[in-house]
């Protein structure tokens, strides 16, 4: 990443997490979080499946995935792992996820320092302030390690075709409401076939779910709003009714709109 953006940018820590697993794991829960996830392998092996391509997973690696991902495990006994949530933003405001991000897996000549800067990290957990202000320290610190060290992606590269970059912008937009796969075709005069690979090529999957994937996080940041209830969200995101936008939300998150809107003015965490 440019040394500029790290200079001036905005990091928001929001938790560790250090896990075990005695037991092998076949297939774990499907998990999708609103912040951007580092998975530091620590012990044992497996296998973590991202929009279901499969990585292979032991000691030294370290997984980064982003914001709004769909990931799942498949775990040998004694595995372990150290995580850390957070959520960065350049100077103005934009997530740096949307910009450039780290490589999916990488296998860092670093790790050691990875894991004396994790292990300081338990040792200040669950203790209250100020040990947890050096915790949100030490997080920062190992994360700008990370996005230093490596060779960042771009998350449009200039080589795409100008309309399969002008489809990406259209389904990243709050007002796209609909997909419509034909229609986003003809854009740049493909096929849906043809524009599905080429979008997939580009962006790991495929354009329907990537629409979803951003209309989901335009759901949830209106979720943060107070000035709309559930029925007057669900109504703007052209859903059918309120128990359909429900039933899709939670599909996606495994909670209720209403139960994700109590729980983020509860905790303060804002997408």
């Amino acid at each position: 990443m440019e040394k500029e953006l790290l200079k001036r940018h905005k990091f928001q820590f929001i938790s560790c997490g250090f896990v075990y697993h005695k037991q092998a794991i076949e297939k774990s829960n499907i998990h999708l979080n609103d912040d951007s996830h580092i998975l530091h392998i620590c012990k044992g092996t497996g296998i973590v499946f991202i929009n279901n391509e499969a990585y292979p997973l032991k000691r030294g690696v370290v997984v980064s995935i982003p914001a709004f991902t769909e990931f799942y495990f498949r775990l040998n006994p004694g595995f372990e792992m150290r995580n850390i949530h957070y959520k960065a933003w350049t100077y103005d405001g934009e997530p740096l996820d949307e910009i450039k991000t780290l490589p999916l897996v990488f296998s860092p000549d670093y790790f050691k320092y990875c894991e004396d800067t994790l292990e300081k990290m338990k040792k200040c957990q669950p203790l209250p302030y100020p040990a947890s202000v050096k915790t949100e320290t030490l997080a920062h610190k190992l994360i700008i390690r990370h996005l230093s060290s490596n060779s960042l992606i771009s998350v449009l590269s200039a080589s795409i075709e100008p309309g399969i970059s002008e489809i990406y912008r259209r389904l990243q937009a709050a007002d796209c409401k609909k997909y419509k796969a034909g229609k986003f075709a003809a854009l740049c005069f493909l096929s849906v076939s043809q524009m599905n690979r080429k979008f997939k090529a580009h962006f790991k999957m495929a354009p329907q779910k990537f629409w979803e994937k951003n209309r989901f996080i335009h759901v949830c940041r209106a979720l943060e709003k107070k000035g709309m209830n559930i029925a007057e969200i669900s109504a703007a995101f052209a859903f059918s009714d309120q128990a359909h936008f429900s039933k899709w939300f939670k599909k996606i998150s495994g909670i209720s709109p209403i139960i994700y809107r109590k729980n983020l003015f509860k905790t303060g965490f804002h997408i």
